[in-house]
């Protein structure tokens, strides 16, 4: 069966990991529209510790809102969320791959626009970090 995720991994710790996250996919045209910080909200919520982990919502300026609204395949996973967590002294990054599989998405434009984020941000979150073959 076939990984749905990308994993990479970043050798550096957590938060100079997640800069660097933000400040390549700035620098190659991914908008982060908003993040959630899912450790965080755990450990106030629920007092779990958890080691850090954020979601960053990314996505490319030509995906917009109301070229998606109609088209349901993609809006589902429409921003990609990018998660970012600590593990040990190194950071993980996991992406998204998989794309929605119906004959109703067949040949969609915002289904090639989601194509291509998701090649954006593998590109380069692979400029920072290596692929994790073993995940």
């Amino acid at each position: 069966m076939e990984q749905t995720t990308s994993t990479f991994r970043i050798a550096k710790p957590f938060a100079a990991a997640l800069k660097s996250v933000r400040s390549a996919l700035s620098s190659s045209g991914v908008s982060i529209s908003g993040e959630l910080d899912l450790s965080g909200r755990l450990q106030r919520s629920l007092n779990l510790n958890l080691p850090p982990c954020v979601i960053l919502f990314g996505t490319l300026p030509f995906l917009m809102a109301r070229d998606l609204a109609d088209d349901p395949c993609i809006a589902a996973v429409t921003p990609l969320h990018i998660v970012v967590s600590a593990r040990g002294s190194q950071t993980e990054v996991h992406l998204l791959r998989a794309l929605p599989d119906s004959e109703r998405c067949a040949g969609s434009s915002a289904r090639a626009g989601l194509s291509r984020l998701q090649a954006a941000v593998s590109r380069t979150i692979e400029r920072i970090g290596v692929r994790d073959l073993n995940v």
